[in-house]
């Protein structure tokens, strides 16, 4: 099961080049997570329990200033004992201009360490697998 969010642009995105700079994609791709995650009951998580530990992109095209947001759909690929690993696609009008994917760590920043899922935690990451193809996404 995917999740879809849509991103606005800012006109601050774009680069010497007129098109939005590879980095900005990273910061789609966070505002995906974010909206991700406040969508379900694992809401909690964000700002207290999650970390990026890889993240990987592989640019397809240039992503261009449009009024219309940007998509990013994403989806957990794999879930274990405290990380999971997220699926992403950046679309725009349509094209694919972006693959992705993030490992994230459960953290108890307390602890200073990662800590394991709950449950809870598991039943909601492991109900939106979808299996990441292989070679279609950047390796970690």
């Amino acid at each position: 099961m995917s999740h879809v969010s849509r991103v606005p642009m800012r006109w601050v995105d774009l680069d010497a080049q007129g098109h939005v700079n590879n980095a900005v994609v990273a910061d789609y791709l966070q505002e995906a997570r974010v909206d991700w995650l406040l969508s379900g009951p694992q809401a909690h998580l964000l700002g207290t329990s999650t970390m990026v530990v890889a993240q990987q992109v592989e640019y397809l095209g240039p992503v261009v200033f449009e009024l219309e947001p940007i998509e990013v759909e994403l989806w957990v690929g794999s879930v274990g004992a405290s990380r999971f690993t997220l699926g992403y696609r950046v679309r725009q009008a349509g094209r694919e201009l972006a693959r992705a994917r993030s490992v994230m760590c459960l953290f108890d920043y307390a602890a200073g360490r990662p800590r394991r899922m709950t449950t809870a935690d598991r039943a909601w990451f492991a109900a939106q697998f979808q299996e990441l193809v292989a070679n279609a996404y950047p390796p970690l």
